[in-house]
């Protein structure tokens, strides 16, 4: 069985959805501490003058608390001011529909709890794509008090039985091949191939998968996510 875990991330770049889509399992890592000016609540888009950050408010962010204890604002002014410049940003493109419905659907979701938010974006992009991944989230498969780092990932692989497990190719210098070895599971690291990505976008390729799916079919969108290496 094949693992993947990463933070839960607001409409992130065509990277994470690769990794997804490459897992038969993908875990949500929301029970480690929130990440101030990350991409827990932000993302970029290309708006005609140039990229622009998009963010979702959040409830006393603090990184002293875990993720999954943490809600976006009740205030419907920061889910607006979202939503309308993305709306305005991607009115007449080929995927405009696309990107409306998306967001629509997301934001009618009930919940502002922000792993249960974010898991329920993932879910919409994913169906629009037909990822079909099972999603769970780390906070609950295990108590809180547990491993750090490449010891809590380690953990989670165990808990289903995972014989690989596939990172980003950012956490190279973290996990080592050996000690996953040792537990009887193979490493990879996944590579995007921007160069790749980008010829069949016509665009930059690391930005939020909202300018993906506003430029290109979701035909294309799913030759993109074959775009990557393992290592």
């Amino acid at each position: 069985m094949k693992l993947a875990i990463m933070q839960p991330y607001l409409f992130p770049y065509i990277g994470y959805w690769q990794l997804i889509n490459a897992a038969d399992v993908f875990v949500i890592l929301d029970d480690v501490n929130y990440i101030k000016r990350g991409w827990i609540n932000r993302n970029r888009i290309l708006a005609p003058g140039g990229e622009q950050l998009l963010t979702l408010p959040v409830e006393h962010a603090s990184q002293n608390s875990l993720i999954c204890d943490m809600s976006f604002s009740e205030d419907k002014r920061g889910r607006d001011r979202f939503v309308n410049a993305v709306k305005r940003t991607y009115k007449g493109f080929p995927g405009s529909g696309a990107v409306e419905n998306i967001i629509d659907g997301c934001f009618a979701f009930g919940s502002s709890d922000l792993t249960d938010f974010i898991r329920h974006q993932l879910f919409e992009v994913m169906a629009y794509l037909g990822i079909g991944t099972s999603v769970v989230k780390a906070s609950e498969l295990r108590p809180r008090l547990h491993g750090k780092a490449q010891e809590g990932i380690l953990e989670l692989c165990g808990i289903f039985g995972a014989d690989t497990y596939v990172n980003p190719i950012g956490g190279t210098e973290l996990y080592s091949r050996e000690a996953f070895a040792e537990k009887g599971i193979r490493l990879y690291f996944l590579k995007t191939d921007f160069e790749a990505v980008e010829a069949r976008l016509g665009a930059k390729g690391d930005l939020s998968i909202l300018d993906v799916i506003a430029r290109a079919d979701a035909g294309t969108i799913g030759e993109m996510l074959k775009d990557y290496e393992l290592i």
